[in-house]
Formats: structure tokens, sequence, C-alpha cells
């Protein structure tokens, strides 16, 4: 897999811990066009991606962009695609961390190398928990990042998605049990949306069982940069699950937590919303 930006998907960072990418609308519907080509009508286009979750395929959408979607797959999956290459991740107490550790990543930005994302960041404990975590990963050719938020792309009341995950993570036990595997809660986010789910040490074959089950878009794989270098790193991938075409490779690097309300690994919506 590449270890650079695909040409799809790249667009700079407005700041090393801001998404590089928000496709909204305030209160209308507002053509925007994307680095796919095209023009999507969005009132808001949310895509899950975290420990990441690119597991939902999922558009708060106006129903011209639901129309869109359904008239061409391949560019609401593009659309998807670039939404998912610019999502944050969340990880609690993954390898080689404090315990309660909550640690993040960032997408690195357009033309940034992987040390130079790196640089600043990767102190005594960063270290620690980038290089342990990166050893598990490459005993599967990756962790991978999974959710059981938001089947099919359709948004769920918070209770009912975390009684999902309950059970979702039974069955990841279950799974790191018989593959001698080992998994952490994780996160996705970004301003407007947050979704928690589990990061998995076990084979691939195995996680994308799992995801498929709670229908799910796609998964993460997160695994080592190629090169290796001072500054060891990951590369996020976008494993399609239930959703084609959107692959996408992305270097993330370590970064301090995120100015952002839900960059809390413990968020969770007000009352009564979903």
């Amino acid at each position: 897999a590449p270890s650079c930006w695909p040409g799809a998907a790249r667009r700079p960072l407005r700041s090393l811990c801001r998404p590089p990418l928000v496709v909204a609308a305030a209160s209308a519907a507002v053509p925007r066009r994307c680095s796919f080509g095209g023009t999507v009508s969005v009132l808001a286009a949310v895509a899950s991606g975290f420990g990441g979750y690119a597991a939902v395929a999922r558009a708060r959408a106006s129903p011209r962009l639901a129309s869109s979607m359904a008239e061409d797959g391949t560019k609401a999956a593009g659309a998807l695609q670039e939404l998912w290459a610019s999502a944050y991740e969340g990880w609690v107490e993954p390898p080689g961390a404090a315990a309660g550790a909550v640690v993040y990543l960032r997408p690195a930005a357009e033309g940034e190398s992987m040390a130079e994302a790196a640089a600043g960041e990767l102190d005594a404990t960063t270290a620690a928990w980038v290089e342990a975590t990166l050893a598990v990963a490459d005993q599967n050719g990756g962790v991978f990042g999974l959710t059981s938020f938001n089947p099919p792309g359709q948004d769920r009341p918070h209770d009912v998605n975390m009684a999902n995950n309950a059970r979702l993570e039974d069955e990841v036990k279950r799974l790191c049990e018989a593959e001698g595997g080992r998994y952490w809660h994780s996160f996705g986010f970004a301003e407007d949306w947050h979704e928690k789910g589990f990061t998995v040490a076990a084979p691939e074959a195995k996680v994308v069982e799992l995801a498929r089950k709670y229908e799910q878009g796609a998964i993460y794989r997160f695994y080592r940069a190629p090169g290796g270098g001072a500054a060891p790193g990951f590369v996020r991938a976008t494993v399609p699950v239930c959703l084609a075409d959107t692959e996408a490779d992305v270097p993330v690097a370590p970064c301090p937590r995120p100015g952002l309300d839900r960059a809390d690994a413990h968020w969770a919506p007000p009352p009564g919303a979903s």
C-alpha cells in the first residue's frame, strides 16, 4: 500500500488539530465540489471513521444528496472516502500507554513527511506507545478499528448504538481469546460527530467478518509506515466492507488532544439527542 496521500484525498490541514475537510452547510443544501469531481448537495455530510472508524457509511444529508448517492454510488463513495481520510482518532490505553491514558492521531498534511508530522510529538511517553502499538500491528499486518454505530449508514439513538457496541465488544473479546489477540477502546471524531468502537489486534479477515455482521461500510487498518527512519509512524488505510470503492491510505501522526468537545473519550449527546 502506498505511504503517501492518495491523489483523490489530498487536501491541506487547516491546522495541526483540525480536520482537513469539513463538508457542511449551516442551514440549506448548498452545492459543494469535492476533489473527486462532481457537485454534491449537502446539509451535513458526516463520515464515521476512527480507531478507525471508517466503519460507517453515514451521511446526514438532504434529499438531493440521497438522490445523488442513489444515482452515482461511485461519486458518493468518493466523498465518503475523502471524509474518512480526514478523521481524528482517539485510542484509550493502547499498548505501551499509561493506565487510563487517551492518545490521539491526526492525518498528516499534504506534503508532510511522517518524520515531520511526528517531530515534536515523540517524547518518551509518546514514543513508548507508538512503538509498542506498531509492534502489535506488525503481527497481523495492522490493527483494525471498527464500531457497531449507525448501521447501515442510518443514525440510531445513542443508547441503541451503545447497546450494539456492548454486543460487539463481547464478540471482539471472544475473537481475541481465540486468536491470541487484544483490543482497546477507541473512537473517531471531528467537530460535529463522535462514534465509539474498538481497535483490534487480530486477523483482518476475522475483523471484516464482524464489521459485515454489524453492517458497517468499512473498517480502518493501521500499519507501520514503510521506510523506517528515526520517527516511526502509522498509515491508516480504509478497508471496504459493505461499501465498495472507499480505499484510502493516509499517514497519521500522534498529536495533542484537539480542542474539540468531542475529543473527550466520554462524550455523549445531550439527553434526547441521537
